[in-house]
């Protein structure tokens, strides 16, 4: 897709069965694994990480509700930029406007303090947007009920200055921004384990998205790592 817009990788830890969390976690080698994990993404130099929404719920301290203001029914149009110049950010896939916010940076393993930036569509509520504003995170609308990931891509660049995005899913954001065709590479950690259980996998259809077509990938390189794993580097065939 040919506009100015971040270097894009998708970048996950993942089991023998294609798993992205498990109790494969708590092996030995799961455990060397998630070390592994975060300096091969360090190693992208990134600006930028990018979650859906479930994928927070494991860092924020409430699952409950925004703690929006009904009576804020007005809200100005358009996006807020709280923080431009960030040493750090997080990107929140969160549609509706559904993540409860209590502060405006992260702070995830040993990464640097993170900028929230949330990206919503317009069937978020002026409440929600109102409380985004009070709590000084930023956000970009784009799209009436998808979300619009050229939009996105354009705004996080120029006007956040985001030069490399590392997408750290869950399974059904990593397939969105896949068949959204802004994906440079793809980089898997594979762990030298397995389970059984019924957890989310790599690529995940959402089940309001149609387009599940295949997509063909080139190896691009392929790493023994010290704890029994492979990372494996591939290029999306768009």
């Amino acid at each position: 897709m040919s506009f100015d817009k971040p270097f894009v990788n998708i970048h996950s830890l993942i089991s023998l069965n294609g798993k992205m969390v498990g109790p494969y976690w708590n092996t030995e080698n799961g455990k060397a694994s998630m070390s592994d994990y975060e300096w091969t993404s360090a190693s992208y130099n990134i600006d930028a990480w990018l979650w859906g929404r479930k994928t927070f719920d494991a860092v924020l301290p409430s699952t409950e509700n925004p703690p929006v203001n009904p009576d804020k029914k007005e809200c100005p149009d358009g996006d807020y930029y709280a923080v431009t110049d960030a040493k750090a950010y997080v990107v929140g896939i969160d549609p509706s406007g559904k993540l409860p916010w209590d502060r405006n940076t992260i702070k995830f393993n040993e990464r640097p303090e993170a900028h929230v930036i949330e990206i919503l569509t317009e069937k978020a509520s002026p409440q929600y947007k109102n409380l985004l504003r009070r709590l000084n995170v930023s956000y970009i609308v784009a799209g009436k009920e998808d979300v619009d990931w050229k939009t996105v891509m354009s705004k996080l660049k120029k006007d956040f200055h985001i030069n490399v995005l590392s997408v750290e899913g869950g399974g059904m954001i990593n397939w969105s921004v896949l068949k959204a065709k802004i994906v440079d590479e793809v980089s898997l950690l594979l762990s030298a384990t397995a389970d059984a259980t019924n957890s989310v996998s790599l690529f995940e259809a959402n089940p309001y998205m149609m387009n599940t077509d295949p997509v063909e990938f080139t190896p691009k390189s392929i790493e023994k790592i010290n704890s029994n794993g492979i990372w494996i580097k591939y290029t999306p065939k768009y």
